[in-house]
């Protein structure tokens, strides 16, 4: 019986290295803006903005390479 899903080959190790940078870096930025906001009431929007670009940038990249 088919419920709708597709069996795909497990991703490799370069796939969980890279995602698991990546995301460390955009959750330390995260934490960097939230510090500003709570200490200063102030967000840096060009920072934020840079950090939603490269968030983009990757998720279509890695779409690309794994989908």
């Amino acid at each position: 019986m088919h419920y709708g899903c597709e069996i795909k080959e497990k991703p490799d190790k370069i796939f969980y290295d890279v995602t698991t940078k990546q995301m460390g870096k955009f959750m330390r930025t995260l934490r960097q803006l939230e510090s500003l906001l709570y200490h200063e009431n102030f967000i840096d929007e060009r920072i934020l903005k840079q950090e939603i670009e490269e968030w983009q940038k990757f998720r279509t990249e890695i779409r690309e390479k794994y989908l």
